[in-house]
């Protein structure tokens, strides 16, 4: 059987989706709106066969994400995810230096020896502005509009793996603190890695605020 949209054969919604293995939790009720069941997927892992010809609600192509949305391509990510490096780091780094630029002092205190000491006035105050200006945009923004402006230009939208709700404020900021990992080469590796091979296209910040990544309905 091929994965698509069929007629609900327990007759409990208008139309479900099912993978090509069993019936999931995704349903719609004909009105070109999907959502989950909230009975769950259990029941459904088998069942009586489709009737009628598989078709998508609202023109929405393969399997669903969360509500049945579409996930979002490995590459619009990695794009929106350049982008929110660029929207929000070249001010940062602008504002911090021409603030703390003129104390940050180099010291070579042992041509001798070889050794230099590096000394990093208000390096401190600098570190926390970029981490608030951070938390302010990675959080904030996906709280209050389920996407960072990144990925509102790509056309993406960040929402609750289960539910298809913009993530809760415990979920975004864990979400974020995970993305710290990455400056190890293997954690940053791995999640590059998961946008393409995961079935959900989760990565690590995703699997722990479990949330995913999808294509905004327009």
């Amino acid at each position: 059987m091929d994965p698509g949209w069929y007629d609900d054969p327990f007759r409990r919604f208008t139309q479900r989706y099912h993978d090509g293995d069993g019936w999931t939790e995704h349903v719609s009720d004909g009105s070109g709106v999907s959502f989950v069941d909230p009975s769950g997927s259990d029941p459904f892992v088998a069942g009586p066969p489709p009737t009628g010809p598989a078709w998508s609600p609202s023109g929405v192509a393969g399997p669903p994400g969360a509500a049945g949305r579409p996930l979002a391509s490995p590459w619009a990510r990695l794009g929106a995810n350049f982008l929110d490096s660029l929207i929000v780091g070249i001010p940062t780094s602008i504002v911090t230096g021409a603030l703390f630029g003129p104390a940050i002092e180099v010291t070579e205190i042992s041509t001798f020896g070889g050794e230099v000491t590096y000394e990093w006035e208000f390096h401190g105050p600098a570190l926390l502005i970029t981490l608030v200006v951070q938390l302010a945009y990675f959080v904030g923004f996906l709280v209050q509009r389920g996407a960072t402006p990144g990925k509102m230009l790509v056309g993406l939208k960040v929402v609750d793996a289960d539910e298809g709700r913009y993530p809760s404020p415990g979920a975004a900021f864990l979400r974020w603190l995970v993305t710290f990992s990455y400056i190890l080469v293997i954690p940053f590796i791995v999640t590059v890695v998961m946008i393409f091979v995961d079935p959900r296209r989760q990565t690590l910040h995703d699997k722990a605020a479990r949330t995913i990544v999808v294509r905004e309905q327009r």
